[in-house]
């Protein structure tokens, strides 16, 4: 009699948390980054919209949807918008978008989970107007130096801005959604789009994928400051610490994967920073196994409890921790954000480089259990 075999993996849902209960961050230089499955260069094509109407309230009608790649989601009438965020974040392994209120608090935006930013997506008004009350419009959304700007000013008569050496001069009382029309009408010339967000400010995007040149003597009521842009993160120093922030997230699943191999390992998640211009404050994932008596290991000598032996979630979580507690050196395909002006216009060598990284330790050997109040490990029930 033949017998078919029938996997029956335990889940376990792994956080760390980088500011608590011991904050590390403040640390600089190779010790910073915390840690990150997304890359700089994966954050560097983070395709993202942010809603301009502020969601303080249950303001959907029961049974509203909203269409995000082909896939509805209803809404009831006593959601809240962690209740809205919750539910799009439910359906997100069918849409392949997440939803966040980490760009500003009180205002959703829709972006790519953290292991498929770059993706473009759409989104449509389902039944309803539900898309309308979180203040996005539909439409496709694709990759490009995306970044948002600070408080909007309303721009006066024969106020000047420049974008990418082309001249935008206002004629009269410019609101932000008549200064986003304006700039809209020139995207042409500019290779920059714009939209609204959180309540009135500016999201500015390129259409080619660019960095892109703002000035004039007016660009601060914009919200931008007159400078070459070049989408997030910022700097190179960012971008190597945003990798370092990865390299230990690998490490963590090369540590798990010395006690035995994971039937699975996904269902990121991040709170905190989502941009790219810093590390999150929690990154959360999901790792599972056929046989969890696999799930055992000692504490090495030179770790003060060295002997003890940890199994299950409690190994999980030292094998983490021993990802943090340790340095590790690695060539990356770095993400450069570095561009110079020519002209009018900014350029750009190459969008990444190879650069040599090391992620330090956040902390000594002798502090992995201080480390370890950090993770958190679950077994995931019911599934």
């Amino acid at each position: 009699m033949t017998q078919n075999y029938s996997p029956a993996p335990v889940f376990y849902t792994v956080s760390f948390n980088l500011t608590s209960p011991t904050d590390y961050s403040g640390l600089t230089n190779s010790q910073g980054g915390g840690m990150d499955v997304g890359t700089a260069l994966r954050y560097s094509q983070r395709v993202s919209v942010t809603g301009n109407t502020a969601i303080t309230s249950n303001v959907m009608s029961a049974g509203e949807t909203i269409v995000i790649n082909g896939f509805s989601i209803a809404f009831a009438s006593t959601d809240m918008l962690a209740d809205l965020i919750a539910k799009i974040n439910l359906a997100s392994k069918y849409t392949n978008v997440i939803a966040t209120n980490a760009i500003s608090s009180t205002y959703l935006t829709l972006t790519n989970p953290v292991d498929q930013m770059g993706y473009r997506f759409y989104v449509a008004e389902g039944t309803g107007s539900a898309l309308s009350k979180l203040g996005i419009t539909a439409g496709t959304y694709s990759a490009g130096v995306t970044e948002y700007g600070g408080s909007f000013s309303n721009f006066a008569t024969n106020d000047v801005i420049t974008i990418n050496g082309t001249t935008v001069t206002f004629g009269g009382t410019s609101t932000a959604a008549a200064t986003v029309t304006t700039i809209n009408s020139l995207q042409a010339q500019t290779g920059v789009v714009a939209q609204l967000y959180a309540g009135g400010k500016v999201q500015l995007g390129s259409v080619y994928n660019q960095p892109y040149v703002l000035g004039g003597a007016n660009i601060a009521k914009l919200g931008f400051s007159a400078a070459i842009h070049s989408g997030f993160p910022q700097t190179l120093a960012t971008s190597e610490s945003k990798d370092q922030g990865n390299m230990r997230y690998t490490q963590a699943v090369m540590e798990i994967e010395k006690m035995a191999t994971p039937f699975f390992v996904g269902d990121w998640a991040t709170t905190g920073n989502q941009d790219g211009n810093a590390a999150p404050t929690t990154l959360q994932f999901t790792v599972a196994f056929n046989n969890v008596d696999w799930l055992q290991t000692t504490a090495y000598t030179t770790e003060p409890d060295a002997g003890t032996v940890y199994t299950h979630e409690l190994a999980i979580r030292r094998s983490v921790a021993r990802a943090l507690v340790n340095t590790y050196n690695s060539n990356r395909n770095v993400f450069d954000p570095t561009a110079t002006a020519s002209g009018s216009l900014a350029v750009r060598g190459a969008t990444s480089k190879i650069l040599n990284i090391t992620a330090s330790a956040l902390d000594v050997v002798g502090n992995i259990q201080t480390v370890e109040n950090n993770i958190t490990v679950t077994q995931i029930g019911n599934v």
